[in-house]
């Protein structure tokens, strides 16, 4: 999205699609109607396709691409390098997960640096539950917000849980990650809230 406001005045128009694992062809296709018709026309349209999971084939989807649509551009994001490179991508630009460093900024910018410089005890352990979170932003904010307004004892239990991983029959990356944001909704204090979470899981992205 950031991307798509530096460069918006550089094409006539900017499609932003969500893709995820399941993919609905036909919910693209109608995404990009418009814009696939400006890209025949000749038009400059910048086509963002985010969380690809499997190579996905552009001219199926409707987005007319190749070296007869070259006003076409492109930006995909796959958690996948062999999905982008399925597709054949002309550059691969891979972000890393943060450093120790960065991820502990953020950490304390969600907790409040003020907290944990008040309370070593409670700082050291922020400091093992941030290096747990494995330098990833989203699962960081998401441990971050459960844990900020909980007691010391609160976070000893959550950094005990972190450390052993719940065991899941996934991929153990997977596994972490559900880990940690299965924690995170754990610590919802209101059950009113726990089930408009839910509520809300129901729907797509």
């Amino acid at each position: 999205k950031e991307v798509a406001a530096e460069v918006k005045n550089l094409f006539a128009e900017i499609v932003f699609i969500t893709v995820s694992q399941t993919i609905d062809v036909k919910e693209i296709k109608m995404n990009v109607d418009v814009a696939a018709k400006r890209i025949m026309n000749g038009e400059r349209v910048l086509i963002i396709l985010d969380d690809i999971w499997e190579r996905l084939v552009l001219p199926d989807v409707g987005i007319p691409c190749g070296n007869d649509h070259m006003n076409c551009k492109i930006v995909l994001t796959s958690r996948s390098r062999n999905v982008c490179e399925g597709m054949n991508v002309d550059r691969n630009i891979c972000v890393n997960i943060l450093t120790k460093k960065e991820a502990w900024f953020l950490f304390k910018r969600i907790v409040g640096d003020e907290k944990l410089a008040n309370d070593s005890s409670l700082e050291k352990i922020a400091k093992e539950v941030t290096e747990e979170c494995g330098g990833l932003p989203l699962i960081i904010q998401a441990v971050g917000n459960a844990l900020k307004n909980k007691k010391i004892d609160i976070w000893e239990a959550a950094l005990d849980r972190l450390r052993k991983h719940a065991p899941l029959e996934l991929d153990p990356e997977i596994s972490s990650a559900f880990t940690h944001l299965k924690l995170s909704y754990d610590l919802i204090d209101s059950k009113e809230a726990k089930s408009c979470f839910l509520l809300c899981s129901l729907f797509k992205e």
